[in-house]
């Protein structure tokens, strides 16, 4: 698995990229399957999604009650995965981002290749669907950067 290099403009040319060491791709896999399929499944979502990700969306790509998916996010904060990082100045809901990149890329290369295009698809549709859904405008909670850590 190669990752985007740290040092790249994002671009995702081949000279940007770094080979991720397969142990430690093995290792944040088994961290990822010690989930429930319901929080792995809303976790995938969140990484097809991008770094930062909110209820909303989620709820949309899913067909979920947000009060289901507010739940599945707090259980992915405790088991460590996603961490809270300010809050929807619009809703006021909570705003959370991957603890770390690596485990997004992990999560997104778990999906097989047509799921994988049919949540991006799903959240193309998605986020051209309304307003608030596509961008976090999140501002910084206090607590967030006590509980992450």
């Amino acid at each position: 698995m190669t990752i985007p290099s740290a040092d790249g403009d994002g671009s995702g040319a081949a000279e940007e990229r770094v080979r991720l060491p397969q142990s430690v791709h093995t290792i944040l896999a088994a961290r990822l399957d010690t989930l429930t399929q319901r929080e792995k499944s809303v976790l995938q979502d969140a990484a097809v999604i991008g770094s930062q990700v909110w209820a909303e969306p989620l709820c949309a790509m899913s067909g979920t009650d947000r009060q289901d998916v507010t739940a599945v996010l707090d259980g992915l904060e405790k088991h460590g995965v996603l961490v809270r990082n300010g809050r929807r100045s619009a809703t006021g809901e909570f705003v959370y981002s991957f603890r770390h990149g690596l485990l997004r890329h992990v999560a997104v290369s778990q999906l097989r290749r047509r799921d994988r295009l049919a949540r991006r698809a799903r959240w193309t549709d998605v986020r051209g669907s309304g307003p608030g859904v596509g961008a976090p405008a999140a501002v910084p909670d206090p607590v967030a950067g006590r509980l992450s850590g």
